[in-house]
């Protein structure tokens, strides 16, 4: 029995990290596997899991996606599959998004094309907006109409991937990765006028597309989990989710942990170790 509980903890604190996402500062979490649909379905309304009720619904039964039970694009995992044009899902108005800098993730298929998501200001299409889109990540700081800063990543994903923006207030103050490595890349700059920092508005979010009843531009392929937390996450929580989501749908291109992580493990095996003595 010692022995099992000694095993057991090691286990239990190696795994700890992979486990469990960061929940300070939340403020929206779709996951499919949460959805209760048959595989086929179409999908009305997607419920965010992080307790500040930012559901996100279909504009009309026109806007609708389809939910995906064992996905072929995201290693057989639930997903939400959008099929371009005005498909999306809008959470319409919230004081959660009034944020002047914000960390986003999304787990989805790759070679995708159309906006995957944005979180604009209310009663605009996409002022004052965050914006993820297109098949080769980027990701938009995007001030009005055709003044943006954009940021590409090297890499031109084959397979499922997590996308992670971390975004400041200033326009260039934003960091893309996928699979948890950096963009090498350099901003670039609409030039189409002054691209100005974030401002603290009210904002909605749409998964899939863009605007409030969408744009037109809408995303082709599969998204299974979108995270949008407030504020930049320090590097260490940001890899956690990252190792979190990178170990739920199977995408095993991730580096090795960070010392926070290797740190907790060796904490499991000291208390591990010392339980095994006392008992």
């Amino acid at each position: 029995m010692k022995k099992f509980v000694f095993f057991f903890l090691i286990a239990f604190f190696s795994c700890y990290v992979a486990a469990t996402p960061v929940t300070a500062n939340l403020k929206m979490w779709l996951k499919a596997d949460s959805i209760v649909a048959n595989n086929g379905d179409y999908i009305s309304q997607w419920n965010d899991l992080s307790g500040n009720n930012n559901h996100v619904i279909a504009a009309g039964s026109s806007t609708r996606p389809v939910f995906t039970a064992n996905s072929s694009l995201m290693n057989n995992r639930s997903a939400v599959s959008f099929a371009g044009g005005d498909d999306g899902l809008w959470c319409s108005s919230s004081l959660d998004f009034d944020f002047t800098a914000a960390t986003i993730f999304v787990v989805r298929s790759a070679g995708s094309s159309g906006s995957v998501l944005a979180i604009a200001q209310v009663g605009t299409t996409y002022n004052n907006e965050f914006l993820l889109a297109y098949g080769n990540p980027r990701l938009y700081h995007h001030t009005a109409g055709g003044v943006y800063y954009y940021l590409d990543h090297q890499a031109n994903p084959t397979n499922s991937f997590v996308q992670t923006a971390v975004m400041g207030t200033a326009p260039t103050d934003s960091t893309l990765y996928v699979n948890s490595v950096a963009s090498t890349l350099g901003q670039s700059n609409s030039n189409g006028g002054s691209v100005q920092n974030f401002s603290a508005v009210n904002r909605f979010v749409t998964i899939g597309n863009r605007g409030p009843s969408g744009y037109g531009g809408g995303f082709v392929g599969d998204i299974s989990e979108v995270l949008i937390y407030e504020g930049k996450l320090n590097s260490t929580d940001r890899y956690n989710v990252e190792l979190y989501l990178g170990a739920k749908y199977g995408i095993e291109s991730y580096p090795v942990p960070e010392a926070s992580s290797i740190i907790m493990v060796l904490a499991g095996v000291f208390l591990a170790y010392m339980l095994k003595f006392r008992y």
